[in-house]
């Protein structure tokens, strides 16, 4: 999440452009006065359970919040279900 909040806030000196991009592809949902950003993915570490995330941000006006989601399951299809 430290490495969303600075992206964010482009404390690592990116062209303004290539941030945009960036949150353009992360666009989950937009209203008339907050956007949600996020980045899923899943992974199954050899011999343990699934394990999928949900990584973001949500600007509401000026107020930026960085989240994580986590989630486990035996199979992928029950990941998928939550």
């Amino acid at each position: 999440m430290e490495f969303l909040s600075r992206f964010y806030q482009n404390e690592f000196q990116l062209k303004d452009s290539g941030v945009e991009a960036v949150k353009n592809m992360m666009l989950v949902e937009a209203g008339d006065s907050y956007r949600i950003y996020g980045k899923t993915g899943t992974g199954r570490p050899e011999g343990s359970k699934w394990t999928g995330w949900l990584v973001g941000l949500v600007e509401i006006g000026q107020s930026v919040d960085v989240f994580s989601l986590n989630a486990d399951s035996e199979s992928y299809v029950g990941l998928k279900a939550r």
